[in-house]
């Protein structure tokens, strides 16, 4: 396998890895958007159990987010090698 093939399978990896990363975050922001509005409606009861899963997945929200970044910013960097490569 060549550098370029390497490359662009790197490449597709980290789409991949992001593409999940994505999914998991609007899984897990429409958890908050339901527990939230459970609770504005009176069906869920505000306990300490509600305020502690909302704040875990806020939590988590902002570190799925932080990991996106993360990944794209290889990604970027692989992309300029890449075609640096084929020049």
């Amino acid at each position: 396998m060549g550098k370029l093939a390497a490359l662009q399978k790197s490449i597709d990896q980290v789409a991949d890895k992001v593409r999940h990363l994505r999914y998991i975050l609007i899984l897990l922001m429409s958890s908050i958007i339901g527990v939230v509005f459970g609770v504005s409606q009176k069906s869920i009861a505000e306990n300490i159990l509600t305020n502690t899963l909302l704040i875990l997945g806020t939590m988590i929200f902002v570190l799925i987010g932080i990991m996106i970044k993360k990944e794209e910013d290889k990604r970027n960097k692989l992309i300029k090698e890449l075609e640096t490569t084929k020049d």
